[in-house]
């Protein structure tokens, strides 16, 4: 008998999902849905960052969802400039953006959904770089599909944002695969991002991946974060988390 490290193999195994997996991964997006709802819902000027990590991860358990392999940011004011920031004690003040990056779990199965929100009216230059950074997703959908080349997504995604005026302040603008994971993390071992060649990769039929528009503000207002994940098949790709994208102002 011997032993032979399989690592290799079994990451291209996982890669695309079963089925069974796929169902998962779709109930994991409608439980991601639900947690982001309820966090909405929770914002208010004076709650803490943990009053609202408490409501969305409630709502989420509540519907049958699972603890997540990092622990969820809720990030308010200048923290929102760190990536995976804790929650805290700290109030949410009037003028400050929040922003949330989740995970709804379905037997261990993740569905990645981060979204920023406005406590008041931002500053215009602040909203305009969000807007532009959110447009990312508009109709991009019926752009992706199975065995499309990962290099024609990644060229499209910088060609938006250097035309848009967003590539200096660029976060991260790129992905990876989801699926089963636990702690200590979430990602999956295969990713993509705007500054590397991924050479021959494509995206395959039953792969499941995040896409993270990042951006870096005006004013000194942090940082805003848009992800959602796509499931590709033969037929189509499909977004997972639906709650929508563009800045949400609470009064």
């Amino acid at each position: 008998v011997s032993v032979v490290d399989a690592t290799g193999i079994l990451r291209d195994v996982r890669r695309v999902k079963s089925p069974a997996e796929l169902a998962y991964l779709r109930q994991a997006g409608q439980i991601a849905d639900l947690g982001m709802k309820a966090a909405y819902k929770a914002l208010q000027v004076g709650a803490t960052e943990l009053d609202v990590h408490a409501e969305m991860t409630y709502a989420m358990l509540k519907a049958g969802g699972e603890p997540a392999a990092i622990y969820l940011p809720v990030a308010s004011g200048k923290k929102t400039a760190a990536t995976h920031g804790l929650a805290s004690h700290k109030k949410i003040e009037r003028g400050e953006l929040v922003a949330i990056d989740i995970c709804g779990v379905c037997r261990r199965y993740h569905a990645n959904l981060a979204r920023t929100f406005s406590m008041g009216e931002p500053h215009p230059a602040v909203a305009l770089h969000i807007k532009k950074s959110t447009d990312l997703f508009t109709g991009l959908t019926d752009r992706l599909y199975a065995g499309m080349p990962v290099n024609e997504l990644t060229t499209y995604l910088r060609t938006f944002y250097e035309e848009n005026g967003l590539w200096a302040d660029r976060g991260w603008v790129g992905g990876y695969e989801l699926g089963i994971a636990i702690p200590p993390d979430w990602d999956g071992p295969f990713t993509y991002d705007t500054e590397v060649d991924s050479g021959q990769a494509s995206f395959e039929s039953g792969m499941v991946i995040n896409l993270e528009s990042t951006v870096y503000l005006p004013e000194g207002a942090g940082r805003s974060m848009t992800i959602n994940t796509f499931e590709f098949a033969a037929g189509g790709v499909r977004r997972l988390t639906n709650f929508a994208d563009q800045l949400q102002v609470i009064a």
